[in-house]
């Protein structure tokens, strides 16, 4: 690197999704509901599988929200 460039900032940035079921919220731990965590398998049906369907949902409901904040 040389003393007219820095490191991207977004460089190692790392996206994630946290899920908090419509029902329970952050309450989750407390009012716990088993059934609805479960529908993580609709995203990772298996352990090294994640559907692209969903995926493309998931593109399209950030897409929605990027353009709601315009």
């Amino acid at each position: 690197m040389n003393g007219s460039t820095l490191p991207s900032p977004f460089a190692d940035f790392i996206v994630g999704v946290n899920y908090m079921p419509r029902e329970h919220g952050y309450q989750m731990w407390s009012d716990w509901s088993e059934a609805h965590i479960k529908l993580w398998h609709a995203f990772q049906p298996l352990p090294d599988v994640v559907s692209l369907e969903v995926v493309a949902k998931s593109d399209k409901l950030l897409e929605i929200a990027r353009l709601s904040t315009q």
